[in-house]
């Protein structure tokens, strides 16, 4: 059976520390001269970190778990994470990675991102059973990528 959630879309935007300092001091010597929408834009970028944005949908499916890997800007694997939404796939759905030495993905790492498993409104379990499949197309892009690295750690 062929994947029941279809991702259409993915950004991957870095958020450097450079901006996360910036942002930390208008927030703080600013913040009462800012309206909401600043202060709600400011706060957003205080932290360093990548926000991992997936537009997906899938009509049968009422839960999805996706597996995230990342790579850094020499082709080496810099961790991954699980992003579970507990409600249908839909636009704009929003997770944040903060892994360690996150500055190397700055401008030439490599975000990947697949459907493990997903929990459809009959009650089964679809799961993704073909790992290699991911493998093959992101050796296209990366060196040296393995099964293992998409064993993300729940």
């Amino acid at each position: 059976m062929t994947s029941p959630v279809k991702i259409k879309k993915l950004i991957a935007k870095h958020i450097p520390t450079s901006t996360a300092q910036l942002a930390d001091l208008y927030y703080d010597s600013l913040f009462r001269y800012l309206d909401d929408d600043q202060k709600i834009t400011l706060k957003k970028y205080r932290n360093e970190k990548l926000e991992i944005i997936i537009d997906a949908e899938g009509a049968n499916a009422v839960a999805v778990k996706f597996g995230v890997v990342v790579y850094d800007a020499f082709d080496e694997y810099l961790g991954g994470l699980t992003a579970i939404t507990m409600n249908p796939p839909t636009d704009g759905m929003l997770w944040n990675y903060s892994p360690s030495y996150l500055f190397k993905i700055e401008k030439y790492g490599i975000v990947c991102v697949y459907v493990r498993q997903a929990r459809l409104n009959s009650g089964e379990i679809w799961n993704f059973f073909n790992p290699q499949l991911v493998v093959e197309e992101l050796s296209k892009r990366v060196a040296g990528i393995s099964k293992e690295d998409l064993q993300v750690v729940d």
